[in-house]
């Protein structure tokens, strides 16, 4: 397999700003049609599928399975290459997703260590109720509803500015869409604490 070139997509689908790279995982690509086996580099990982960086980039629309070290085993589909990465998309059972919810909230609380106890205490956690804090100190209610290593969607009835930084768990946010239920946030610090660049510009 050739690594495919880069896609170029309209302005409007291009998501890279919820596709930087937050954490960097280690894991496996296999490929059961040829049989073969690689290591990768995770560099996002959701409920929804993953972006991955590895030296034989398989072609879009291939099964395959995805191990990331820590967190498991994910069957899925290739879908596009942009960025040096190739994204796919998770064929999960609802269980299942649950599952790697419950990893990716642990994940970003605690890091591997986290994710490793979750899987030997076998819990799945549910939709999570918590709360936030706003630039003025105001703690708000919200329960966390779709999410990331990137960042989340906010189940809220506060609408904080577009912009403004929150602090939810050990990690801030900046508001960057508001919706009939919530806000969506960009994660402005990794899991390390260190700011991202797109912050300090």
């Amino acid at each position: 397999m050739s690594k495919p070139k880069d896609a170029v997509f309209p302005a409007k689908e291009n998501r890279r700003e919820y596709e930087r790279s937050a954490a960097s995982l280690d894991g496996r690509l296999f490929v059961p049609a040829e049989e073969s086996e690689q290591t990768c580099q995770i560099v996002d990982l959701s409920t929804g599928g993953a972006r991955v960086i590895c030296e034989d980039v398989p072609p879009t629309a291939t099964y395959v399975t995805l191990y990331v070290d820590g967190f498991g085993r994910f069957p899925a589909v290739t879908t596009r290459y942009s960025d040096g990465a190739i994204g796919m998309r998770f064929d999960l059972t609802e269980q299942k997703r649950q599952m790697l919810t419950a990893q990716i909230k642990a994940y970003l609380k605690a890091g591997i260590t986290g994710v490793t106890s979750l899987r030997r205490d076998n819990r799945v956690a549910s939709q999570a109720e918590g709360t936030f804090m706003r630039e003025n100190g105001e703690e708000t209610a919200c329960c966390i509803g779709e999410f990331s290593l990137q960042g989340a969607f906010l189940e809220t009835v506060c609408r904080p500015p577009l912009g403004e930084l929150i602090t939810i768990g050990p990690h801030r946010g900046r508001v960057i869409r508001h919706e009939p239920k919530g806000v969506a946030i960009l994660f402005v610090t990794t899991l390390d604490r260190t700011p991202r660049q797109a912050d300090e510009n």
